[in-house]
């Protein structure tokens, strides 16, 4: 259980705990006199601890409804933003998240386990997944998106890495603009490498991954 479905459900139990036990006034003959104000405050009691709960699991509610990668998104760049990364840093994070997430990733998975090749289309982005291809991934700036290889699969969040080092370069690389030279590609392969092994613990941190 992620920490804030405990801290959500202890919440809710300790204001169901202090639901008010039935007091007698002295007008009260009776439990059926005083009835409509205990259960009224009761209902009360109750409601705040729903909403509590609710709250608690709203990504898991927008989830059912379809509605999470938006707020997932949201919460990511955020998060991110008061973590200390760069405004470009915490949008390239949350868009790893989502395509992490999203239902088309997972047939990269399913194409690795087959050992065929597929392509996919995640919010613009072309992921094509090669298994003959030596390498983790590699960009593709024509078709703003990138390659997968075998190796993404090699060690647990290899893959989660390849995605953030590839949408980090496709959001940062000079070469587009200005071609590529052996100190460039040094240089961004590094800093790519750097903002994936920041960005995996950040997104592990949070129970993404």
């Amino acid at each position: 259980m992620k920490p804030r479905h405990r801290i959500g459900l202890a919440l809710a139990v300790m204001v169901l705990a202090s639901a008010p036990s039935p007091a007698y006034a002295d007008n009260c003959g009776g439990l059926t006199d005083c009835y409509g104000t205990i259960a009224a405050a009761i209902a009360v009691v109750v409601a705040i601890a729903l909403l509590i709960a609710i709250i608690a699991f709203l990504p898991e509610i927008l989830a059912a409804l379809g509605l999470a990668s938006e707020v997932a998104a949201i919460d990511v760049a955020a998060a991110a933003a008061e973590a200390g990364f760069t405004a470009e840093e915490a949008g390239i994070l949350a868009e790893a998240n989502t395509i992490l997430e999203s239902e088309a990733f997972a047939s990269i998975a399913e194409a690795h386990a087959a050992g065929e090749s597929t392509i996919v289309n995640i919010g613009g982005r072309i992921i094509q997944y090669e298994p003959g291809l030596p390498a983790s991934g590699m960009t593709m700036f024509g078709e703003n998106g990138f390659l997968i290889g075998n190796e993404a699969f090699a060690t647990e969040g290899e893959l989660a890495k390849t995605v953030l080092h590839e949408l980090f370069r496709l959001g940062t690389s000079t070469v587009p603009e200005s071609g590529v030279t052996a100190a460039t590609a040094t240089a961004e392969t590094e800093a790519a490498a750097g903002f994936a092994a920041r960005g995996f613990e950040f997104l592990k941190g949070l129970g993404l991954l």
